[in-house]
């Protein structure tokens, strides 16, 4: 998906993978923004992981052998969830030559509902998907107050730490790490 503001670079970046096809997170570039530069990583314009909703054509096949998507993941990790549960079952990619022009939502203020799921569903995630699921978690904690500083101020991200809405990134966390994808806000 690329910005209809800005068409040379994306909606959301693309993860740079490790050779087992999951988000790298200490190595540099981590994330690629650029249509040009995702075209270095990969000559043949096809790249082993994909964004959904918009855009994404599966068959059915696909889709009915792993389901609908995770309910359980309201407003935040859903196409994650989706992408790796399509993954296990064959190949999901993106292929550079077909476009999909989106609004740059990367500097929408984020609500205490965002950031409550934000928090808890990429910890239950990263359980799930990944590898270094502590450092991970760290990062996913850190990264959320660092989006809602920069969209939001920084006092209101401090409120999250420290402040009146400190009960709800706490709660957010421990409802992440007990993997209770099931509770509500």
């Amino acid at each position: 998906m690329l910005r209809e503001d800005q068409p040379t670079h994306f909606v959301f970046p693309f993860p740079v993978l490790n050779i087992s096809g999951v988000p790298v997170i200490l190595g540099w570039p981590r994330k690629i923004r650029t249509i040009s530069e995702l075209r270095i990583f990969v000559p043949d314009g096809v790249y082993p992981f994909a964004h959904f909703f918009n855009g994404a054509l599966l068959s059915v096949a696909a889709a009915r052998a792993i389901g609908n998507v995770d309910r359980n993941f309201f407003i935040f990790g859903e196409e994650v969830d989706y992408f790796f549960r399509l993954r296990q079952i064959g190949k999901v990619i993106s292929v550079l030559d077909a476009v999909h022009f989106h609004p740059d939502v990367s500097q929408r203020p984020y609500s205490p509902v965002k950031v409550y799921y934000y928090v808890k569903n990429t910890l239950i995630l990263n359980a799930r998907y990944f590898n270094a699921v502590g450092l991970r978690h760290v990062l996913a904690v850190l990264a959320v107050l660092v989006r809602t500083g920069s969209r939001n101020g920084p006092g209101t991200a401090l409120s999250y730490v420290l402040g009146s809405n400190s009960s709800l990134l706490y709660s957010a966390i421990a409802r992440g790490l007990r993997g209770a994808d099931r509770e509500g806000f």
